[in-house]
């Protein structure tokens, strides 16, 4: 069978998340939703995608990148433009995070997610010159499982969801000042590189 022309990898992992960001897009991020929005039949993402996992595997990974973009191309705390990335793109966050992806990752995942935490690190470790490179992996995991929480706390409803601009700042600060501080105690308790 022919893939529909005009159809790439590309361009439905850009559709699959385009209906993702829109609003009230539950429901209609399957398969069959997602061919209705790029004009074609549902079969025709077969060509492309053995099944919905793959998509999403791929998708997740899309998303990695775009975040490290907006995190290489940015100024400012780092932790906080991570935290307005998810605020700005939540269901691609959940995507990433929260949802359960069947199937195996692409082997090239760790290296993407290295990538979008890597302005994290390097701060971290401007910050702390001397901190052991377990240290500073130990800061890191902290410092995600803190952010990643006040994330989840808002995304399910559990926490006041920052809607305005400057709500979003607000939250994004507060987590950043909140992760920072883990990360800042874990580090000055030791983990420090000799000499």
């Amino acid at each position: 069978m022919t893939p529909r022309k005009g159809l790439s990898r590309d361009r439905i992992v850009a559709a699959y998340l385009e209906l993702l960001d829109a609003p009230a897009s539950e429901g209609t991020a399957n398969f069959r939703g997602l061919a209705a929005r790029l004009g074609c039949a549902h079969t025709n993402l077969y060509n492309f995608f053995p099944d919905w996992d793959a998509l999403r595997w791929a998708a997740a990974g899309e998303v990695l990148d775009r975040l490290a973009a907006s995190m290489e191309g940015g100024e400012g705390d780092p932790v906080a433009r991570y935290v307005r990335f998810a605020l700005d793109h939540s269901a691609w966050y959940r995507l990433v995070w929260f949802e359960r992806l069947d199937g195996p990752p692409p082997p090239d995942m760790g290296a993407r997610t290295a990538r979008a935490t890597a302005p994290v690190a390097a701060d971290l470790a401007a910050a702390r010159p001397r901190a052991s490179r377990d240290g500073l992996e130990a800061a890191m995991a902290a410092g995600h499982d803190l952010v990643h929480g006040a994330l989840a706390k808002v995304l399910a409803g559990r926490g006041e969801y920052p809607v305005t601009d400057e709500e979003k700042e607000g939250f994004a600060s507060t987590t950043s000042a909140r992760a920072r501080a883990v990360m800042d105690a874990l580090l000055a308790r030791g983990n420090r590189r000799p000499g």
